[in-house]
């Protein structure tokens, strides 16, 4: 299969930086500073979202005859959750904007390549 341009953008990780840093506080203290409160499982709850949207979207793809490797829902859920986290490291650690960028394209960049592999694209 052809991949995708969606594989070779990087706007996808520029926009998720902006959003965060435009509300650098927010998401610290949601992601980091939430324990004991109703969003102690924010993070959780938004890998669980996006590995529904994604196992959903691959069994879409099977039906119309497009090939796509199996994959176990607790390995994606594992992948999800580590790619997620990995992101987050940059709020977690205060990096400056910049940083923030160059650092979250280095982990778009290590995940893409793996979700090409396992996911079969």
């Amino acid at each position: 299969m052809k991949h995708s341009k969606h594989w070779e953008d990087d706007v996808q990780i520029r926009t998720m930086v902006d959003i965060i840093y435009a509300h650098f506080d927010e998401h610290k203290l949601l992601f980091f500073g939430s324990k004991g409160t109703k969003y102690e499982d924010f993070l959780h709850d938004i890998v669980v979202k996006v590995q529904t949207y994604t196992l959903n979207f691959m069994q879409e793809l099977k039906e119309k005859g497009v090939p796509v490797n199996d994959v176990d829902e607790k390995d994606m859920h594992l992948l999800l959750s580590a790619q997620y986290t990995a992101t987050l490291e940059m709020v977690k650690h205060d990096f400056p904007y910049e940083e923030a960028l160059r650092y979250a394209g280095t982990v778009e960049y290590f995940f893409r390549e793996g979700w090409r592999k396992y996911l079969g694209f």
